[in-house]
């Protein structure tokens, strides 16, 4: 395919390079604007993956380069060295399903980590008795060892109260493209079943160290799609979800392909 790319781009014009490579995106990518709303995590990883990462690409060859306030005619490049150095994967934005642990140090490490993230979220009844029952099964650890079902319990309290409020956000829409996010292997492995918040200080963190996240998958985390008049930095809500689907489909939508109609 690359030495087909290569032949091509050497034998047109810019204006007809451009437009064959868009026509095969659009073949290998093969998703049309109604089937943005029905891709699935567990049912259509690959394409997925391949569409958000698209969204990166584009996203950085949409950028223009600003020198002394005046804008060059000149695309950003999206860094493939920096992406190839790492295994890619996706992940959801916020986690609905409590983790699969096994180990009382596993289930300490995800209580730990959680711990400030409820922290973060405005002081109410509802936070106060959570850090009461996180404070308890912390103690609890060094007289008894707790269970399996005693940790998934909490953790799914954890992960419903960093859910945003009154989001009861159904499967599909939990599993769709509006709470994805391309990310390493090695991140998504340890922020994995994790709730937002604390998903969002772990790519802050990351991000301040210099590892290199994609452009949208940072974008996500820093809230940036969000309406700002309904800005909940706390959380990944449904009206997030929409906005930033609406943000996919602006920014892919010349590879969607045609609609079928019957």
């Amino acid at each position: 395919m690359l030495r087909k790319v290569a032949t091509t781009a050497a034998h047109e014009t810019r204006t007809a390079f451009r437009a064959w490579l868009t026509n095969q995106i659009r073949k290998e990518l093969g998703v049309s604007d109604t089937e943005l709303d029905t891709l699935r995590y567990d049912k259509d990883r690959t394409r997925a993956q391949r569409l958000l990462l698209l969204m990166n690409v584009e996203t950085m060859g949409q950028m223009n380069v600003e020198t002394k306030g005046q804008q060059l005619n000149r695309e950003a490049r999206y860094p493939f060295a920096a992406h190839h150095t790492l295994r890619w994967s996706v992940e959801h934005i916020h986690a609905q399903q409590a983790p699969e642990l096994n180990r009382i140090k596993q289930w300490q490490a995800w209580i730990d980590e959680h711990k400030p993230a409820v922290e973060a979220v405005p002081d109410t009844d509802d936070r106060k008795a959570l850090l009461d029952r996180i404070k308890l099964w912390t103690h609890s650890t060094s007289s008894r060892s707790p269970s399996g079902p005693d940790f998934k319990d909490l953790a799914r309290s954890i992960l419903t109260f960093l859910a945003a409020p009154d989001d009861e956000g159904s499967d599909d829409e939990m599993h769709g493209l509006g709470n994805l996010a391309l990310l390493s292997s090695e991140e998504n492995t340890r922020l994995g079943n994790s709730a937002f918040e604390m998903k969002r200080r772990k790519i802050i963190e990351e991000d301040r160290k210099g590892t290199y996240i994609p452009i949208r998958t940072r974008n996500v985390f820093l809230k940036y799609y969000s309406d700002p008049d309904g800005l909940q930095p706390h959380y990944w809500s449904a009206r997030d979800r929409k906005t930033y689907l609406a943000q996919i489909r602006v920014i892919i939508g010349e590879y969607l392909k045609k609609e079928a109609h019957s």
